[in-house]
C-alpha cells in the first residue's frame, strides 16, 4: 500500500477522525514521518530506539528508550534529540572515540575527605 492509498482510505473515513488528526495525516507528507534506524537491546523489556523524525517541524536524529511491559508499552523520557543542522557534528564525534577507550581499566576515583577530617 503506497502513501495515496493511505490517503484515500482515510478521506473515506474522515468522519470517524477528529479533525484535527485527519489533517495532520492526509496533510503530512511520507518524508515528514518517523523513520526507525535499528534498535539496540538494552534489557528484557527495554530497547534503545533510533530514529529520524519530525518534531514541532524540525527534522533531527532521536535516540530513545522504548519499554515493553504489562503496565505501559512505548517511549519514556529517558533519551536526547539531535537537531539535523548538528548531526554532522555529532557524527564527527562520535566517530572520533577511539574503542580502545572501552578497553581501559576504571581510574580509581579520588579519596573522598569526610566531615570528621576537615575539622580536624
Amino acid at each position: 500500500m503506497n502513501i495515496l492509498e493511505t490517503q484515500d482510505a482515510l478521506i473515506k473515513r474522515q468522519r470517524r477522525l477528529p479533525r484535527e488528526l485527519y489533517v495532520f495525516i492526509v496533510h503530512t507528507p511520507a518524508y515528514f514521518m518517523e523513520k526507525d534506524i535499528d534498535r539496540i537491546a538494552k534489557g528484557h523489556d527495554t530497547d534503545i530506539v533510533i530514529r529520524i523524525d519530525d518534531f514541532g517541524g524540525k527534522r533531527g536524529l532521536t535516540i530513545r528508550e522504548y519499554v515493553t511491559s504489562e503496565r505501559y508499552t512505548g517511549f519514556t523520557k529517558s533519551g536526547l534529540r539531535i537537531p539535523a543542522d548538528k548531526f554532522i557534528l555529532f557524527k564527527k564525534i562520535i566517530n572520533g572515540i577511539d574503542e580502545k577507550e572501552f578497553e581501559a581499566e576504571p581510574t580509581p576515583a579520588p579519596a573522598q575527605v569526610t566531615s570528621e577530617e576537615k575539622t580536624e
